[in-house]
């Protein structure tokens, strides 16, 4: 029965009223349709027998229907092989093309392939843990392994070498200026030079100011510094005083670094001879106002433990002085600078001041020149 003939003879039938009724026929007209086109096929070129495979197992066979149709459609007249798409010229379209197959290998392929094989990498003898094969195997190695003197500093390679224990010196005078005070003018000076490698350094430093016809707080310091942090140092050393009235030595112990937001601070106690102690406090910051121009501001105290009157110095906190200077580095080794400086002495320290004739406040234009080397 044709499936034009089925639905005019379904066309005549009675309107269903009831949904599963309706449901239940129309999956009935599929079946019914399929069997009809599948008995069709029985016609076509390379399709004979396809017909007489039941589309309408039912009960258990349904399942046997599914699992066994490769089974079945093999065994059909002119589908041989329909389960693995192996079936005749008949089922072909008119574009479809077959797949090039490979050709069999040559004897010069044959050759070139046993070739290859003899030059395989050996891959038995992996020195690790890893696949043996494939992109990603690794090649075992025969050489023997290098002998480390100690194995905390690995094996020395030339042109390898980390300078960590390189010596290094450097030479600064931060500050060479012309002073021009109220009462008079002078110069004054403040440098420092040291030597050795980034732990350990030998210090040399020196500072002092020759104003109103006289040298005042004049000093050299030789220090040993040790980095016990990766921006602090330990300094223990010597300091000697100069200038106005008798020497003096000192013994010296401190701290220097750079505290937080890029301070640099010095803070150095010392201790003389007669019970004498002293404290020099200092600090500066670095403002970048341009790859050139820096604006640095500076602060000093200077405080002693009991009265000097010989050098004209007080107990107590003796003098403080703050500075702003501003530089243009030339080069980093040249900086010439311009700055005022403020400072005022205190205690009997101001009374010695007094009793000289000298003011006790001084305001300062001061110029001058910052080299390194």
């Amino acid at each position: 029965m044709s499936a034009s003939h089925f639905f005019r003879r379904a066309g005549q039938r009675k309107p269903v009223k009831s949904f599963p009724t309706a449901v239940a026929l129309l999956i009935a007209s599929s079946s019914a349709v399929a069997a009809g086109d599948m008995s069709q096929m029985d016609g076509m070129p390379g399709m004979k027998g396809m017909g007489n495979m039941d589309m309408s197992d039912k009960g258990n066979n349904s399942s046997q229907s599914r699992s066994g149709s490769t089974s079945k459609t093999g065994g059909a007249p002119g589908a041989k092989g329909t389960s693995g798409m192996d079936g005749g010229d008949q089922m072909k379209s008119p574009g479809d093309q077959p797949h090039p197959k490979s050709a069999a290998p040559t004897d010069g392929n044959q050759s070139k392939s046993s070739s290859d094989a003899s030059i395989r990498v050996d891959n038995s003898k992996s020195p690790k843990a890893g696949p043996l094969n494939g992109p990603n195997h690794i090649i075992g190695v025969d050489e023997p392994r290098i002998p480390m003197a100690n194995p905390n500093e690995g094996i020395p390679m030339q042109g390898m070498d980390m300078s960590d224990n390189g010596i290094y010196h450097q030479i600064l005078i931060n500050q060479l200026e012309y002073v021009k005070a109220v009462g008079g003018q002078g110069w004054s000076w403040d440098g420092e030079a040291w030597i050795g490698g980034d732990i350990n350094r030998l210090w040399l430093k020196s500072s002092g100011e020759r104003l109103y016809g006289k040298t005042d707080d004049a000093r050299v310091e030789a220090l040993v510094s040790h980095a016990y942090s990766t921006y602090w140092n330990a300094q223990l050393g010597v300091r000697h005083d100069f200038g106005n009235g008798p020497t003096r030595d000192w013994a010296a112990i401190g701290v220097e670094g750079l505290a937080p937001y890029f301070f640099n601070v010095q803070a150095t106690g010392y201790i003389g001879t007669s019970g004498r102690t002293a404290l020099q406090l200092k600090t500066s910051y670095d403002i970048l106002l341009s790859q050139k121009l820096f604006l640095t501001p500076e602060a000093e105290m200077n405080a002693y433990g009991k009265s000097d009157p010989e050098r004209e110095i007080g107990s107590g906190i003796s003098d403080i002085k703050l500075g702003l200077r501003v530089r243009y580095e030339i080069r980093r080794e040249i900086a010439p600078y311009i700055g005022f400086v403020w400072g005022r002495r205190f205690g009997r320290t101001a009374d010695f001041s007094r009793r000289d004739g000298e003011p006790v406040t001084d305001t300062e234009l001061v110029v001058g020149l910052r080299l390194w080397y």
